[in-house]
């Protein structure tokens, strides 16, 4: 009896595989005898990978060419999307972040689901950083219901978004899983996503320029210490796999109890918005 948390014999396709999770993610399943398509900017070297093709996801083009490639070079279904690549806020412009942490998934995403058979699953790197989703869910589902032209001009005008453009674009993935259960599961797919907390991965060099020393270990919590790479990715991969049949439309937030302890007044959040207003927020919900 194959055991429901193994990907021998799945066919996969993930992005952002070069490094961090997406890496960890990959050389799991490769290791576990899927067969990886790994799709990122840069070379991904993993040793065993089926494919790997190039791609910006800020590039709707790219995007479109390297999903037909993919989908043709198949020898059957495509069982898992894995979308791990994104941005971290402070290096890039906002609307660059926006178009790379969710337009570009979300592109990919309906470019692939049409060759997923039932019981296929979606699983999505989203952030902690989005945990405020509930105060933006108006504006959100507003955004949602807009194609790629007309969601990057609604971005471009709402420039009270952009200083928070990773934690906006984040929320946006949260909610668009959540959305999303209902469309994919009457088709038998699953969609899901992580809200990791703070990582030792190289993007971890790109928060410290908008965080303080404090502000990052105080958002451990009680643990003190950031997640490795492979301690998010092996609860991605859960909601990827068969074990988890029964779940879809969760964003599970990945960080040790960090955000419990800060909505019951048990840790003191660090000084960032998000943080600091969970106690009193609907945020609870997104647990």
């Amino acid at each position: 009896m194959t055991s429901p948390f193994s990907f021998a014999g799945k066919t996969v396709v993930i992005t952002g595989a070069f490094s961090g999770m997406g890496r960890a993610a990959a050389e799991y399943l490769v290791a576990d005898g899927a067969t990886v398509h790994a799709l990122d900017i840069r070379p991904v070297d993993i040793p065993g990978l089926a494919s790997f093709r190039r791609l910006d996801l800020g590039d709707r083009a790219a995007i479109d060419r390297v999903a037909g490639e993919v989908t043709e070079a198949l020898e059957g279904p495509l069982d898992i999307l894995l979308n791990c690549a994104g941005l971290p806020h402070s290096s890039f412009p906002a609307e660059q972040i926006f178009q790379v942490n969710y337009l570009g998934p979300r592109r990919l995403t309906e470019a692939l689901v049409p060759v997923m058979p039932r019981g296929g699953a979606v699983a999505n790197i989203a952030s902690k950083s989005g945990i405020d989703w509930p105060s933006l869910r108006p504006v959100i589902e507003e955004l949602l219901s807009l194609d790629d032209d007309a969601a990057t001009a609604w971005f471009a005008e709402h420039t009270e978004l952009h200083a928070n453009a990773y934690g906006f674009s984040k929320a946006c993935v949260i909610v668009y899983a959540m959305t999303q259960a209902t469309p994919l599961g009457s088709r038998g797919l699953r969609v899901n996503c992580i809200a990791p907390g703070a990582t030792d991965t190289p993007m971890m060099e790109h928060f410290r320029k908008g965080r303080t020393e404090e502000q990052l270990t105080r958002a451990t919590g009680v643990v003190g210490r950031m997640s490795t790479p492979a301690e998010q990715a092996l609860p991605l991969l859960f909601l990827a796999s068969d074990a988890a049949s029964y779940v879809s439309g969760v964003n599970l937030v990945v960080d040790a109890g960090a955000l419990a302890g800060f909505m019951f007044g048990q840790l003191t959040p660090p000084d960032v918005k998000q943080y600091q207003d969970v106690r009193n927020s609907e945020a609870v919900a997104s647990r």
